[in-house]
């Protein structure tokens, strides 16, 4: 029987060869494992739709435009610390890009809360809505806040309405977890925006009054 003879030295670089295969092998198989799974998250209510009530007359609306600071505009989260800086959260996300996903949520208030609707062919153009929000500020500070502060405009026929939208939504975590209290807050936050348009649309139809909202002190 032949036997076969290696050179030490290549033997002992296909040993370490094989070896390093194996580490990195073990290192990826290490690394998926101890990955954590990514949280998606959505800006829609979730205690279910509000039902437009009598008071709420309804206001069609064309189009509903929103943008919002290009560095924010991703799926996931970025939020502010408490020395300044931003940390940028892989794990959790939106479950869109936040610019639609925003969309999503104020069209979705201002149909089962206030009642708005498409405009039909027949409808008075007096009170068919073009409404676009500019999104300038939407901030997250992990066990303290939320801010949305954004510029939005109303048109029709014979009215312009342009205003600007302060809010803040303290984080209440209630001993559970911050990450969810942070998007509770930001839900909580989205409803304040939807219903602080809405609510001058409809006394714009009431009263003909174009007006906008106090603005805190």
């Amino acid at each position: 029987m032949t036997s076969r003879f290696r050179h030490p030295f290549i033997s002992a670089a296909i040993s370490a060869t094989i070896a390093a295969a194996v580490a990195c092998v073990s290192l990826q198989l290490q690394g998926c494992a101890a990955a954590p799974a990514v949280r998606f998250h959505s800006l829609l209510a979730l205690d279910g739709p509000a039902r437009a009530t009598s008071l709420t007359s309804g206001f069609a609306v064309t189009s509903a435009t929103v943008t919002v600071p290009p560095q924010v505009d991703q799926p996931q989260w970025l939020l502010r610390n408490v020395d300044g800086t931003l940390s940028l959260l892989e794990q959790e996300r939106w479950v869109a890009p936040l610019r639609g996903e925003l969309q999503s949520a104020l069209l979705d208030r201002w149909v089962s809360a206030w009642g708005a609707r498409a405009p039909e062919a027949s409808a008075s153009k007096e009170n068919t809505w073009r409404v676009t929000v500019d999104v300038t500020r939407w901030e997250a500070a992990p066990g303290r806040e939320v801010r949305l502060e954004s510029r939005w405009s109303a048109s029709s026929a014979s009215t312009v309405l342009t205003c600007r939208s302060f809010i803040q939504e303290a984080t209440v975590n209630d001993g559970g977890s911050a990450i969810l209290a942070l998007a509770s807050s930001h839900r909580r936050a989205v409803i304040r925006l939807a219903d602080e348009v809405a609510s001058r649309l409809t006394e714009i139809q009431k009263s003909g009054i174009a007006r906008c909202a106090d603005l805190p002190a």
